[in-house]
């Protein structure tokens, strides 16, 4: 009996020993040696670093591709960090945000909030700060109320860890008075922003980026709030701080130029906004290239601002110049060529009756299509439909009245890709584009239709964010497209999947080469697919573009009624 016993025990030992050493050698077989984990380590720390410097200086596209690095490198090592991965998809969300690829963004504040949450039961700093980057996300795209909550959040776990007077909470504080400014509670603001500069005084320096954007924010809600002075006092101290900060001619002294000269023109003080206007053009030259894809942004809203001031024949003149850099220009500046086409065009409408406008509106229709532009389309139909109207084709202005509007509340609905309708820009008339197409279609006796429009946007009341959904469902059902706009509805839809075949070739199969010190057998990263063509390509690449302007043409074609 005692023999059987010993056996037994034997045995299982035996049994147990065998399963171990099968184990240990398949963990040895499987894992990756420790040197090569420490160095993946090391190697997407050295990545944060350098992201961190690039994007210090502003290159937010150059930081983009080391934060992306970065978290390759840490999720292919062999014990991945939460924590840091978290921390780099927080700063690849706040990098494509600023770089105007929304869903990107948010795609990356979801992953860094999830991977926050598996390193700790209570919410962190971590995520405190994902939180108040996501605010600004929501707030860009119309979720003020999302944003708010995502603001006071934040806010709470800040002041539980460090106290209500944290120089921490500045930044939230800089945040919530942003998203209260963008729904028109400026007195709220007002109260907040307050309470930031309280706190500034006793633990920030004055020429720290969240005082000075504290000030930034108070000097615009002073100005709408119509206390004046009070506005004027703090856009110069927030100058004199940067000129002393910086030097006079550095480009850091530019937004706080750029604020002071857009107050100025809200004052009717065209003289002194004139003159700072000369003086950011100056810098931006000197600075930058004569022929930096920047001096033609920035021509762009000084164009702007001479049709403002009536002054056409030198917003022209800006413009051309504008053009001939950005055809130049090495750098994929769609959009804002697009907005200098649109500048064209809009010049052309109230000022000329050149048949080239036509030619205009196909360049603008072609650089539609690019991904990043979809925001502008609703000033770019508003404008067609103003030209066909003037051209008694009042079938093809309505058409173009309801694409701009399907085009505005389809782009305050969803996380697109870009923000790059900016606030300076001049819009096709005084009226909204509802009340110009409300106009088109009753002279056109479709009285149904404009009684759908007039009640889904009534005179003087401003678009709420939240009733947008519902207001194009109402007009899905209360307002039916004709035979003839289903017809060129298909036309269109055609013409752009074939400008998309054109632009956006499938991706090759193949994986890309693996990175300098990636071991064979490492995951790849997925095939990129091609950029878009560059402005050159657009405006001279016969051979790349004359099949899209052919069919275009007969697209037009049909659209004089």
């Amino acid at each position: 009996m005692v023999i059987s016993t010993t056996l037994t025990i034997f045995v299982i030992l035996g049994f147990l020993a065998t399963l171990g050493a099968i184990f240990f050698a398949w963990h040895r077989l499987n894992k990756k040696p420790m040197e090569a984990q420490d160095w993946k380590r090391n190697r997407a720390e050295t990545l944060w670093k350098d992201a961190v410097d690039l994007q210090s200086k502003g290159s937010f596209a150059k930081a983009l591709e080391k934060w992306q690095q970065s978290a390759f490198m840490e999720s292919d090592s062999f014990h991945p960090r939460p924590g840091f991965l978290g921390q780099v998809h927080n700063e690849l969300g706040y990098c494509y945000y600023r770089v105007g690829q929304f869903k990107e963004s948010e795609e990356h504040f979801q992953k860094a909030l999830a991977l926050f949450r598996k390193t700790s039961f209570w919410a962190t700093f971590d995520t405190a700060f994902t939180l108040n980057n996501y605010a600004l996300l929501c707030m860009e795209t119309g979720r003020h109320d999302q944003a708010l909550v995502m603001i006071r959040r934040s806010m709470k776990i800040f002041s539980s860890g460090l106290g209500e007077k944290s120089p921490q909470i500045v930044h939230v504080l800089n945040n919530l008075a942003r998203s209260y400014m963008q729904v028109g509670a400026y007195a709220s603001a007002l109260e907040i922003l307050q309470r930031a500069l309280d706190i500034t005084a006793q633990s920030l320096l004055p020429h720290y980026p969240e005082s000075l954007l504290a000030k930034e924010l108070l000097a615009e809600t002073h100005q709408q709030l119509g206390s004046i002075h009070e506005a004027e006092q703090l856009f110069l101290e927030v100058v004199s701080t940067k000129e002393a900060l910086h030097g006079p001619e550095h480009s850091g002294v530019l937004p706080a130029l750029h604020a002071l000269a857009r107050f100025y023109l809200a004052q009717g003080l065209v003289d002194q906004s004139l003159a700072l206007h000369e003086r950011i053009l100056t810098i931006i030259r000197t600075r930058f290239h004569p022929e930096h894809h920047f001096v033609a942004e920035f021509l762009n809203e000084f164009a702007c601002m001479k049709i403002k001031i009536h002054a056409p024949d030198e917003a022209s003149r800006m413009v051309d110049e504008a053009m001939d850099i950005f055809i130049k220009a090495d750098k994929s500046t769609h959009a804002s060529m697009l907005i200098n086409i649109y500048l064209k065009l809009w010049l052309q409408w109230h000022h000329s009756d050149d048949p080239w406008e036509m030619t205009l509106l196909q360049q603008a229709m072609i650089l539609l299509q690019i991904p990043g532009n979809a925001e502008l389309g609703s000033v770019v139909f508003h404008l067609a439909a103003l030209f066909f109207d003037r051209r008694k084709a009042p079938a093809s202005a309505i058409f173009f009245g309801k694409q701009a509007i399907h085009n505005l509340l389809n782009h305050k609905r969803t996380v697109g890709h870009g923000h790059t309708l900016p606030d300076w820009l001049i819009r096709p008339s005084e009226q909204p584009v509802w009340q110009d197409l409300g106009s088109m279609l009753r002279r056109a006796d479709r009285i149904l239709e404009a009684q759908a429009l007039g009640i889904s946007f009534p005179r003087g009341r401003p678009i709420i964010s939240s009733l947008h959904e519902k207001i194009a469902d109402y007009l899905k059902g209360g307002w039916q497209p004709t035979e003839r706009e289903r017809h060129w509805e298909e036309a269109w839809k055609t013409w752009e999947h074939h400008v998309a075949v054109v632009f956006h070739p499938k991706v090759e199969t193949e994986t890309a080469a693996p990175e300098k010190g990636i071991q064979p057998g490492d995951k790849k990263a997925a095939p990129k697919a091609p950029p878009p063509p560059k402005p050159g390509e657009i405006m001279k690449n016969k051979e790349l573009m004359t099949p899209l302007w052919e069919e275009l043409d007969r697209l037009f074609a049909t659209w004089t009624d």
